[in-house]
């Protein structure tokens, strides 16, 4: 059984923090009238609320947020006793540097806060001269599309706030998956 496979390679705590900071739970507790922002005590969200405080709960400036105070730097390897989602948001909010791994994980919390399906995404895009590099990304489904978020290709002076996959001057993004 696939499902069995999967969670055989997650502890029970792990697959608990996944399940209560996903954006299903958090629409389950909307749905019932509890707010999470209030009591959240996830120590990354925590973080991610601090800043999203300060920029007043704005989505694009979250965005920004992640590419302009994130600067560019490779953090070490992570062993992924947590989730790549909870190593790289945690490494970005307390450290100010990262990759793209770090910037679409600070973003993904911040806009998880805000309510929306989004997840982070690794996989590859071109470099020059056809060899592929390693990328990390978000992706969200809004009404019924399918959007990337691209911290990383935005800190080049481009846009990456909600393009579509395959849009004329963007990345060609190639063998990916969301992390979660």
């Amino acid at each position: 059984n696939k499902m069995l496979s999967i969670m055989d390679d997650w502890s029970r705590e792990s697959m608990i923090k996944e399940m209560i900071t996903g954006p299903e739970f958090y629409d389950l507790c909307q749905s019932y009238d509890i707010h999470m922002v209030e009591n959240i005590v996830h120590p990354v969200m925590q973080y991610a609320k601090a800043v999203m405080d300060e920029l007043n709960w704005d989505l694009k400036s979250a965005f920004e947020w992640s590419f302009t105070e994130i600067y560019y730097d490779w953090p070490y390897s992570p062993d992924f006793d947590d989730s790549h989602l909870e190593f790289y948001g945690k490494f970005g909010f307390e450290n100010g540097y990262g990759n793209c791994y770090v910037m679409s994980s600070v973003f993904c919390w911040m806009a998880r806060l805000k309510g929306m399906h989004i997840y982070t995404v690794e996989g590859y895009v071109p470099l020059e001269g056809g060899t592929l590099a390693e990328h990390g990304w978000c992706e969200a489904i809004i009404d019924g599309k399918t959007y990337v978020f691209d911290a990383s290709w935005s800190r080049h002076g481009n846009d990456g706030f909600m393009i579509q996959y395959k849009q004329k001057g963007t990345y060609v993004y190639t063998d990916y998956k969301r992390v979660y």
